[in-house]
């Protein structure tokens, strides 16, 4: 049975944000990157516990787990489980400061 995923305006805005900058290079790398995303996230559906916990610091009672977007590898899904549904806080690439990207 499918986890429903719930997607913060954070992680929406991170969507967007990373979208329009593929697009900058290249709109079919953009919508390849789009699309990866809807595909990561159904994958997450199915199975919630596949990310890898993580720790910060700042984020030691939430609980958030990562996981690569298949096919971009470097930009990954950060997400917690709650209630049996998959909760999207932000969506990054690998090498940004996630301590300050998670400043809470």
């Amino acid at each position: 049975m499918s986890s429903q995923v719930v997607v913060r305006p954070q992680a929406r805005t991170d969507v967007t944000e990373l979208g329009n900058y593929l697009a900058q290079r290249s709109r079919r790398v953009a919508a390849r990157f789009l699309a990866a995303v809807a595909n990561t996230l159904a994958e997450l559906a199915e199975s919630p516990d596949i990310g890898h916990p993580i720790t910060l610091e700042n984020l030691t009672n939430l609980e958030i787990r990562a996981w690569p977007i298949k096919k971009f590898p470097k930009y990954i899904v950060f997400y917690r489980t709650a209630g049996g549904n998959i909760d999207v806080v932000r969506i990054l690439h690998g090498a940004r400061d996630l301590e300050a990207a998670f400043d809470v």
